[in-house]
This record gives structure tokens, sequence and C-alpha cells, in this order.
């Protein structure tokens, strides 16, 4: 049965789909239409579509009675990745293996990637790459499947250190441009971090 996907829902939410079974007529195939009220309501529709498949060896159900509408309870649903050495798993992954686990969460649902850029410089034999290669290819990653790209990043230094203020704002400026996508960062006071409002934001901005 041909999936067909489309762009339009009586509802106007984002990330909708609904899901439609159409049972041929007179000879004709039955068809699958997955419609998304935007392109991420499209992609989370596939992946409804894949989870209600019944699969066999050599042969693929799917029930002509499937009627799903469905529209997200929360509006972020993310996952932190920090490439590093204390991951205790994906620190040994490959890039190929990071967007095949991304791609799997995104069959479930998943919008949000938060990434760990700077905290904690440690390294070990596991890691294939630099961690400032890694973050741009999540960063790459989740534009190709439109995903956001937070970064969690904490100042572990007193901001009343000029020079030391100034060179991560350097670091942050730096993997700013190298990454293809990012749409939030948070920079926490504390936990770690002691620096007060009155340095943070300024900081920030």
């Amino acid at each position: 049965m041909p999936v067909v996907t489309g762009e339009n829902l009586p509802q106007s939410k984002p990330e909708e789909f609904t899901i439609r079974v159409k049972v041929g007529e007179k000879g004709q195939a039955d068809r699958v239409f997955v419609v998304g009220a935007d392109s991420r309501g499209a992609m989370y529709g596939v992946g409804r579509l894949l989870r209600e498949l019944k699969c066999s060896r050599g042969e693929i159900k799917l029930g002509a009675a499937l009627n799903v509408w469905s529209s997200p309870e929360y509006p972020a649903r993310g996952h932190e990745l920090g490439y590093r050495a204390r991951a205790n798993s994906y620190d040994a992954w490959s890039k190929e293996q990071y967007e095949q686990y991304i791609r799997e969460q995104v069959v479930f649902g998943m919008n949000t990637v938060q990434g760990i850029p700077f905290q904690d410089k440690r390294t070990n034999a596991l890691m294939q790459y630099s961690r400032e290669e890694m973050n741009r290819t999540i960063g790459k990653i989740c534009a190709k499947y439109d995903l956001d790209y937070w970064v969690w990043t904490p100042v572990e230094f007193s901001l009343t250190d000029e020079k030391l203020r100034q060179a991560e704002l350097v670091k942050h400026e730096t993997f700013y441009k190298s990454t293809p996508r990012l749409d939030a960062v948070f920079v926490p006071g504390g936990d770690p971090g002691e620096n007060p409002p009155e340095l943070v934001l300024p900081f920030m901005e």
C-alpha cells in the first residue's frame, strides 16, 4: 500500500497528523494517507504508521479500520545527548550511529535534542571524534530532521574574571558559527556555577 503525505488538516496545531486507510474498490489498491499539519506532523505521522504495522517474515499488515488523529500534548519533547567521556555508551558511537539513534527517537515523537558542547573537558579512548566535530554533526542531524537543537552551557568560573569571561564568549561565538542549527542556549546560574544574575544576564546578552 503506497503512503501518501499531505500538508492540510482540519486542525492547525503544529505537529498534528492524521492517518487514514482507504480500502480500494473494484480491483483498486488500498491506500494509506499520512497527512501532517506541517512537515514535522507528516514525519511523526509516518513514525506512528511504522509503529502500527504488524510485521512478520515476508509480510507486513495494517488494519483497514485504522483511523488516527494525534496532536502533541507537550510542545517540547527532548533528549539530552552530551557527547563527552561520562556518557557510558554513546561516547563510543560513530556519526552514523548518532543519526540512527536520533532518527529512531523521532519515530516516537522527539522534537528536541539538547547538547552539552563545553562542560566536562575529559575525553577517553572510545571517542572517535573531537567534541567540536561531534557537536557540529549533531547540529547537522537536527537540521536534517527539522529538530530543535538546544545547548546547555554552564559557566564554571567567576564572571568577574574578565580574561576568562572574554575567552568563554569567544568559545560560544566559535561554536554558534560552526553549527548549522541552534534554537536555544541555556546558561544556568548554578549547578554548576556560582554566578549571580547580575553577572549571568549581561554575559548571556
